[in-house]
């Protein structure tokens, strides 16, 4: 059986309507690739002029910049920036430092440029000396990958994972290292509320220059927190805003605090803060467990005599409560320069000092 013949199509068959619709769409669809293209080009070309103006910067300051196979890409979704390498030596005032590194790609989205993802990888080490000391910080990575959001020229937002930490200082006893950190940060700029910042984490094998304990070694296993700080946020870590923040009633709420140092688990809640020298103040409730095993370890590598053992051991019974798997329910505070369990002083506190980190401060 034959198929039916279809009507052949005449010029006129499709309304005239249909033929401006089509027409519409067409230049319409003309008008905005050439406007999305003109945008990716400005977007592209102020990328590259904030860069240049950063390198002639550091230029005319005598410093030198090297970057192998610069590019420029990303079109038609992102603007991308990218290189094999980074050499950067600054002869800046104050501060001279250095940067040297494998590959960097930094990428934001065309219709969300205030969100940046900046990935270094292959190592990258810098290097830092202030003028007229003799104080010096060397920090590096293997790898960093990092999402930022901006918002009124100021960080909104920052997701982080960072591996093959190292930071070696003249400020510091020993170099420490972290084999792995993934940290998040989120601010709450709003004008309605209170400034606030919260803070989550882990590090995992950190090793830090600390005195060896015995029966735990120098590495810590895991480190895990959510601090949730209020108050005037300070601009960097230097002592005077640090200062103002803690005059302006700046707390850390900590919500969580957890570390697995070899047999000893320590899980924390509570609120701190700084004294007048910079001491950390404030009430803690503490989980802990293990703490049995590392008294006894302290006295049989003769860290402690065993009456010092057997007392501590009392002690921490005598002002806590029990909890699961053998551990304990303690009461910390910290005041007057001491971290107490009760009316038991466990250690001194030092005031805080950053300055082996204010190369590198914001």
């Amino acid at each position: 059986m034959s198929l039916p013949v279809l009507p052949r199509l005449r010029a006129g068959t499709f309304p005239r309507f249909t033929q401006w619709i089509i027409a519409f769409i067409s230049v319409t669809s003309v008008i905005l690739v050439a406007f999305h293209t003109w945008y990716w080009h400005q977007g592209i070309s102020v990328t590259e002029r904030t860069i240049e103006d950063w390198f002639q910067t550091i230029k005319s300051e005598g410093g030198i910049v090297r970057l192998t196979n610069l590019r420029f890409s990303g079109y038609p979704l992102a603007f991308e920036v990218k290189a094999d390498s980074i050499a950067i030596q600054s002869a800046s005032t104050g501060a001279a430092w250095t940067w040297r590194g494998g590959a960097i790609h930094g990428r934001a989205g065309i219709w969300s440029p205030n969100i940046i993802t900046a990935n270094l990888s292959d190592g990258h080490e810098w290097h830092s000396k202030p003028q007229g000391t003799d104080k010096q910080l060397r920090a590096g990575l293997v790898t960093a990958v990092a999402e930022i959001e901006i918002s009124n020229s100021r960080i909104q937002s920052l997701n982080a994972s960072l591996t093959g930490i190292h930071v070696v200082s003249t400020a510091l006893a020993e170099h420490f290292t972290i084999e792995s950190l993934d940290i998040s940060g989120f601010g709450d700029l709003s004008p309605s509320d209170p400034p606030s910042l919260r803070l989550q984490g882990q590090a995992r094998q950190t090793q830090l220059p600390i005195i060896k304990m015995p029966g735990l070694g120098s590495v810590i296993e895991k480190v895990t927190w959510n601090l949730y700080a209020t108050g005037i946020l300070p601009k960097s870590l230097g002592e005077h805003d640090i200062a103002t923040w803690r005059d302006n009633g700046g707390t850390i709420n900590v919500e969580l605090f957890s570390l697995q140092w070899g047999i000893l688990t320590i899980n924390a809640e509570g609120t701190l803060s700084l004294d007048k020298r910079n001491r950390p103040i404030g009430a803690l409730s503490a989980t802990v467990r293990g703490h049995r095993a590392v008294i006894d370890s302290l006295v049989q590598f003769g860290q402690i005599r065993p009456v010092e053992g057997a007392a501590a051991k009392i002690g921490l019974g005598a002002f806590s409560e029990s909890a699961e798997n053998g551990g304990i329910v303690l009461p910390l505070t910290a005041q007057s320069g001491w971290l107490a369990a009760g009316p038991l002083r466990i250690f001194p506190l030092q005031p805080l000092d950053f300055s082996w980190l204010r190369p590198f401060a914001p």
